[in-house]
């Protein structure tokens, strides 16, 4: 997800290199490969995340990138709806189903609004 919102905005400001995804999708993965089992041995260690705040890490994230996609109520419709669908599906029916759901439910919206 993160070397999309970077190419996103890459894209925006008027690069037209697709290298830029691939190459930060490429680091995404190595990173995420290397740090797999340190984080697994330290989110281990960790007895409550909650009391550090390590609970907000991908929330923040998140939030600090969508702030720099923002272009108006309009097309941030598709980001209320994908968000709406997430929470509900989480409510109703559990474990991890709310990502999808969220994510086609905002896509398509997000789709149908775009010009």
């Amino acid at each position: 997800e993160p070397p999309w919102l970077l190419a996103t905005r890459y894209h925006r400001n008027g690069g037209n290199d697709a290298g830029f995804l691939v190459g930060s999708g490429v680091v995404t993965y190595l990173t995420w490969v290397i740090s797999t089992a340190p984080g697994y041995w330290l989110g281990a260690s960790v007895a409550d995340p909650t009391r550090f705040g390590l609970d907000l890490v991908m929330p923040a994230f998140f939030t600090a990138m969508l702030i720099s996609l923002w272009q108006g109520p309009r097309r941030s419709i598709g980001w209320i709806v994908g968000g709406a669908v997430a929470l509900a599906t989480h409510q109703l029916v559990g474990g991890f189903w709310h990502v999808v759901t969220g994510a086609l439910a905002g896509s398509i919206v997000g789709g149908l609004i775009d010009d």
